[in-house]
């Protein structure tokens, strides 16, 4: 099985902030066309225009006035295609004068090529088929599960505290993910320090890294991104706040 080679770069493109029509409105915001050939700086900007729209079409506020500010930060580019974090931070003037404001998070993530747009929406994780964890703290931290496979794979995630002497394992977990869906775990708090994280895909294949967790900040976070890749190769790579 072909290994993809991670990249370590994280770009942003500018967003920008502007009023859009109502919901239910003709004039909503349309979907870009996918750029051809795709290039780094036109995939964000196609992946930027693409979560207006789509982020547009999710709010239920109907009648009320929106406002979008959007943007993308590249995860990973690899020969397959761009693995880019698209997010919104939104305004919602409502019909009696409120106001109601929400960040755009980590966003979602997307796999675009010059013939392929996949965007994940994570839905809730169920319950783990199975999962110990021990002495865990309080630094929050997230772990995305995204599979762009056009099959069902299972994942186990092994999290391992090397703040310790021995190195002390503290979460082993398996989560099954439909074919071309997303699970979002936000419920794992972890002790600050650094871990080593294993992910075994049901093929036999695994990625294991460092990961540094810290006290979570406003521009920061403790999140990683572990996807199957539409070839059904594994990696897991970093998942920055999206900044607006």
């Amino acid at each position: 099985m072909k290994r993809e080679v991670l990249c370590v770069l994280v770009v942003f493109l500018a967003g920008c902030l502007g009023g859009v029509p109502p919901v239910g409105s003709s004039d909503a915001p349309a979907y870009p066309d996918r750029p051809a050939p795709l290039s780094r700086d036109n995939a964000l900007a196609y992946t930027t225009g693409y979560e207006r729209a789509a982020e547009y079409r999710d709010r239920k506020e109907i009648g009320n006035r929106v406002e979008l500010g959007c943007n993308s930060t590249l995860i990973n580019e690899t020969a397959a295609g761009f693995y880019i974090a698209a997010g919104c931070g939104t305004t919602v003037y409502g019909a009696s004068g409120g106001v109601g404001n929400g960040g755009p998070g980590h966003g979602r993530l997307y796999f675009v090529n010059d013939t392929t747009t996949i965007r994940m929406t994570p839905r809730d994780a169920p319950e783990r088929s199975s999962e110990t964890t021990e002495k865990r703290g309080t630094a929050e931290t997230t772990l995305y599960y995204s599979n762009f496979d056009g099959n069902d794979h299972a994942l186990t995630t092994t999290l391992t505290y090397l703040g310790s002497t021995p190195p002390e394992r503290v979460l082993r977990s398996t989560d099954s993910i439909d074919a071309q869906q997303g699970v979002e775990r936000g419920d794992v708090p972890l002790r600050t320090g650094t871990y080593r994280i294993t992910v075994r895909l049901d093929d036999g294949s695994t990625v294991t890294r460092r990961w540094a967790v810290s006290e979570r900040s406003a521009w920061d976070s403790n999140a990683l991104s572990v996807y199957v890749t539409p070839d059904g190769d594994l990696a897991v790579v970093d998942r920055p706040w999206i900044r607006v």
